[in-house]
């Protein structure tokens, strides 16, 4: 098929949708002359290009870049994706069939560095820091990652068989494993971090975000919990109907939880709870940071406006848009936005985006200073009991903490990003310090034994074989850092190289153990509880008498 046939297809479709969204303007006649010559140019320069360009151009990424650049000034979320990138976009929503597991390329080698709870590979008795030497009977050490993914994936039902090493094996073993439907939880973590008080961490929100989040509660309620903190940093958010969901897992009664409103009669809309709220006076604490957007604000919001409970952290991201999805026959897709969205008060959750470009929208997300000042001269709404709430775009905390736990100084964060193998300093490092005798090695036959990961924890050092293995890896990547450097980042390299440790030992369970000690928004939040639970008394009184 030409450039031009395949332009043209493709404009006809884009025009039939977009009279399918929304209506056109009275003087529509003048505005398809002046489009019609528009796109004459553009098909004679798309026929050029096709004749007479010195190298030869791939039809489909020409058009693909056009659609990019014609929505590059709408805003920053409006965006085409290929049908591979639709693909792995709508992965983390949807699913896929695999085996379940998470791996890393460390010098070639394919090591597993954790694994979905309950996936094919975690029930056939496969640990973190197995090596896959082969997969189906085909050696894959050096392999692309496209060729490793194709082999590992495949419909569910069908059975593939990985070659393993591992470090107590005389031998390597074969495991057959039936490919299964892998649904990426939502629900990372899920811990007591007292008696009393819960801790859970989500990463994102799905179609199972609101069971996930039901049935961790009920785990940590049997368990004798009573307050519960949501962690929602980094949480770049998902479904907005799961955010609804998990809204009225803690809204009793029929409560407002957000609305959106949009250019056209049929964007807007009301959203609510069902009223059946499982956890109505359960306390609860959200932490929220700059990496917290999207489904996260729309939660956070909800909760905020009602009093139902406190926002520790910082200011969340402040992406408050609507996408709505069209998708083509290449099964390509257009997320336009149709619309924004409001918190119960009010408060529209979109940052400002106007005149400025997508680096500095970025940048600005992340920018205290900047984020301060918009929130101190912006009109301000309230909550049912009467604080006041800025509109500078996002959630900002009730409380403020900036967090310390990744404060590690600026050449060390070099010396993990520099060379080939960029940020897999640490991988590379720990797989050659556990290949090697050393005490901790048993821990992978009895990955429960949390006993022995307190031990691990409270006397772990970096004993000369590790700060060996450290210097002969610096040397190996010639990267000038030099034993004076390494001596006065030594807690920090302790910390680092600790928590990778654990994880590749003890799992996710390990690696938060091990944060916990710098992670000041779990040390600081639990004091603001009783502040959490008069908040909440007070809003049901507030609202039960209003109904």
């Amino acid at each position: 098929m030409s450039i031009i046939k395949l332009y043209n297809r493709w404009l006809s479709f884009i025009i039939i949708t977009l009279l399918s969204i929304g209506n056109f303007p009275t003087n529509l006649s003048a505005q398809c002359d002046n489009l019609n010559e528009k796109i004459k140019i553009f098909n004679f320069i798309l026929r050029e290009i096709e004749k007479s360009y010195i190298d030869p151009i791939d039809p489909t990424d020409l058009i693909d870049e056009a659609i990019r650049g014609m929505l590059a000034n709408l805003d920053p979320h409006t965006n085409y994706l290929s049908r591979d990138q639709f693909e792995s976009w709508n992965k983390s929503f949807e699913g896929f069939s695999g085996i379940g597991i998470y791996y890393n390329v460390i010098n070639g080698r394919i090591v597993i560095m954790s694994l979905l709870e309950n996936g094919p590979a975690a029930q056939a008795g496969i640990l973190p820091g197995d090596e896959v030497l082969a997969i189906n009977r085909e050696a894959i050490a050096h392999k692309p990652q496209s060729e490793i993914i194709s082999l590992l994936k495949g419909p569910a039902g069908t059975k593939v068989t990985i070659l393993l090493k591992r470090h107590s094996w005389p031998e390597p073993k074969n495991y057959t494993l039936i490919r299964d439907q892998v649904f990426i939880k939502s629900i990372e973590d899920t811990y007591l971090l007292s008696n009393e008080i819960g801790y859970i961490k989500m990463n994102r929100f799905t179609a199972s975000t609101s069971l996930e989040l039901y049935n961790s509660i009920q785990k940590l309620q049997s368990a004798g919990m009573k307050k519960l903190i949501l962690d929602l940093r980094d949480n770049g958010g998902g479904l907005m109907s799961a955010a609804i969901e998990v809204s009225d897992l803690f809204l009793p009664g029929k409560r407002k939880i957000v609305f959106k409103k949009g250019r056209t009669e049929n964007s807007d809309e009301i959203f609510y709870t069902s009223g059946q709220a499982p956890f109505p006076k359960l306390p609860l604490i959200l932490l929220m940071n700059h990496g917290s957007a999207s489904a996260s604000e729309i939660l956070a919001g909800a909760i905020q406006d009602w009093d139902r409970g406190l926002i520790i952290g910082e200011a969340s991201f402040g992406k408050g848009l609507v996408q709505s999805q069209i998708r083509f026959p290449d099964n390509s897709a257009l997320l336009i936005t149709t619309a924004r969205y409001y918190t119960p008060s009010g408060r529209m959750l979109q940052r400002d985006y106007r005149k400025k470009t997508k680096d500095q929208y970025y940048a600005e997300a992340y920018n205290d200073s900047i984020r301060n000042f918009l929130a101190a001269n912006t009109k301000t709404f309230k909550t049912i009991q009467g604080r006041l709430l800025s509109n500078q775009g996002g959630i900002t905390p009730d409380i403020p903490l900036q967090s310390t736990q990744n404060e590690i100084s600026p050449e060390l964060k070099q010396l993990f990003f520099y060379g080939l193998n960029k940020n897999q300093f640490l991988d590379i490092l720990v797989d050659e310090y556990l290949s090697s005798d050393n005490p901790f090695l048993s821990g992978r036959a009895d990955r429960n034994n949390y006993q022995k990961l307190d031990d691990f924890i409270q006397h772990f050092e970096l004993d000369s074989n590790l700060l060996t293995v450290l210097s002969n890896h610096i040397a190996k990547i010639n990267y000038p850092f030099t034993q004076k450097q390494i001596e006065e980042n030594l807690l920090d390299l302790e910390f680092l190289i600790k928590g990778n440790i654990a994880y590749r030992i003890w799992g996710e369970y390990g690696r938060f153990k091990v944060k916990l000690s710098r992670d000041n928004f779990l040390q600081e939040s639990p004091k603001h509880f009783q502040d959490a639970e008069n908040l909440l008394n007070r809003s049901l009184l507030l609202y039960s008498n209003a109904h």
